[in-house]
Parts: C-alpha cells; structure tokens; sequence
C-alpha cells in the first residue's frame, strides 16, 4: 500500500463518524488519522512529517520508537566497531576500512532511527561476520591492538546479533 486513504476510511468521513473535521489556517484538514479497519495507518499528503505507514517491503518504525537494552547494546558495539573501521582507515590510507566502518554508522543510525530494524538486524550479522576472516587474511601476522579489540567487539556484536533476532522469531 502506499500513501492514500484506506478504502475503508474513503467509505466514511469523520463527519459521518461524529466527529468535525479540523481545519488549520489555510482551510487544510488536520484532523487525526487513526488505524484503518486493516490495522494500517495512512497518510495524508500535508501530514507526511507528522506520521509512519507499514509498508508491503518492511515496516517502517517510528522513530521514537524505544530500544531494549539489548538493541542499546548492540548500537555501542557498532558504533565502536565504526571507530575502530574509520579511524585507522584514513590514518593508513585504507579506502575499504573507511568504508566498512561507513557502512556500520550508517546502518547504525537507520536502525535508532527505526528504519527496517528486523532487516537491519539480519542483515548486519553477516556483514560484522564476513569481516572476521577477512582481518586474519588481509592482516596475516601484521595484527594490533586495535584489531584484536575490534575483533572481540565484532565477535560480541555477531553474538548480540543472534540473540535478538533468535528472540524475535521465537516471538
């Protein structure tokens, strides 16, 4: 579905439903919008900021939404595993350090802004996991603290990972 009216609301007004309309200065309607009789929220085009859809690809959560204390802890492992990518990643001139650790803030900060956290979550295991041996490749004995605290940190972010996604299909 995208953005439009339900076909259930298109049926009724919320005149017909006893309640008046709000208009704002200009004479646009500002009344609120409820859940659709297809548990599904609708936007009007003025009110786009003010609103989230579900989506057929994903749901788009709000970003106000809360994090558990676990998602608050997997966001500290990935912004510190952004760090540990970005920092030594411009210091040694090394482009895909730069943007690996890229891809972690930038996943990070979808997922506390509540875009497609499930997809996120899932997505991330393997990308956090893949970098594992690529160290041990890429690095071959020339291995410092940095890494090895990435590392660790990774192996706990994957781990992190698991568990909340396990959690979530078990729900």
């Amino acid at each position: 579905m995208g953005y439009g009216v339900s076909p259930c609301r298109a049926a009724t007004s919320s005149v017909s439903e006893g309640r008046p309309r709000s208009l704002d200065t200009q004479g646009a309607d500002i009344t609120p919008l409820a859940l659709s009789c297809d548990n599904r929220r609708y936007i009007r085009p003025s009110h786009v900021d003010s609103h989230v859809t579900e989506t057929q690809h994903g749901r788009v959560d709000e970003p106000t939404a809360s994090l558990s204390t676990l998602e608050q802890v997997i966001v500290v492992l990935v912004g510190i595993t952004a760090v540990t990518h970005i920092y030594p990643g411009i210091v040694e001139g090394a482009p895909p350090l730069v943007l690996a650790g890229l891809g972690f803030l930038g996943g990070g900060a979808l997922y506390v802004y509540g875009v497609r956290r499930r997809a996120l979550a899932v997505a991330a295991i393997p990308y956090t996991a893949v970098q594992i041996p690529l160290w041990v490749v890429i690095k071959a004995g020339n291995y410092t603290l940095v890494g090895y605290v990435d590392k660790a940190v990774q192996v706990a972010l994957v781990a992190a990972l698991v568990v909340l996604v396990v959690g979530w299909f078990r729900d």
